[in-house]
């Protein structure tokens, strides 16, 4: 029953997949659930799939990535403390939680924390970067999450870019040497730029502070996205 959308999508790296999806079938707000399918289509979690995180009220906009061992590390909206912070849990190949039940939690403040990005990180953890609403503007912040659970740079992560203007739609790629590349779209200038930053393994911004620019036209840039280049990091 309910509604079920936005969903996403990996491979567990066995031919198979993981999707998870907002789910309104409790009726009372939104949930987040996940099914694992094999090489042939066939549902390997229970009818329907399993629920990843029911905690109160709106939990939604799930985005995830593979774990390297046949599982999955999700990340999503979640509004239980009645405004919008960012939770995340990992889940073995059978769908159970490895992390607290309902999720860890990445942001820890009064502001509304909003549209996770995640890549893996080095030690099979994920490195999540989302849009923070700290006033009338839109900032960027980041936080790396180990296997285990534990968060590795700072109970606030670390601040992205806080310029003046929106910073928004962010994409987040791995680096080879074990950090994060973000590109996002961002409206410091009056028109919507792209702007990107580098994060190193360990949580330090390693270019312009608030980020390089990569469009300069007068029109509006938007939606960036990023994959691996071979003369680099990102393209």
């Amino acid at each position: 029953d309910g509604t079920q959308w936005y969903p996403e999508i990996v491979s567990d790296g066995l031919s198979g997949a993981i999707i998870v999806w907002t789910d309104f079938r409790r009726g009372k707000g939104s949930d987040i659930f996940g099914q694992r399918l094999d090489a042939y289509g066939n549902t390997l979690w229970q009818k329907d799939g399993l629920p990843i995180c029911f905690a109160p009220e709106n939990q939604a906009y799930p985005k995830l990535i593979s774990d390297g061992a046949s599982g999955a590390i999700v990340a999503w909206d979640d509004f239980r403390r009645e405004n919008f912070d960012i939770f995340a849990q990992r889940i073995d190949p059978s769908g159970k939680a490895l992390w607290v039940t309902n999720g860890v939690e990445i942001t820890k403040d009064e502001w509304n924390e909003e549209r996770p990005a995640i890549t893996w990180a080095s030690d099979g953890g994920a490195i999540i970067c989302w849009i923070s609403r700290r006033g009338d503007n839109s900032d960027l912040y980041a936080q790396r999450i180990n296997a285990s659970g534990q968060l590795l740079w700072g109970e606030g992560g670390i601040s992205v870019s806080r310029a003046f203007g929106d910073q928004e739609h962010q994409e987040v790629i791995t680096s080879r040497d074990g950090g994060v590349i973000i590109a996002w779209e961002d409206s410091r200038n009056g028109p919507k730029n792209i702007f990107a930053q580098k994060v190193s393994e360990a949580g330090l911004i390693l270019w312009d502070l608030d980020g390089v620019q990569l469009c300069f036209t007068d029109d509006d840039c938007e939606f960036p996205d990023l994959c691996e280049a071979e003369t680099g990091d990102a393209a």
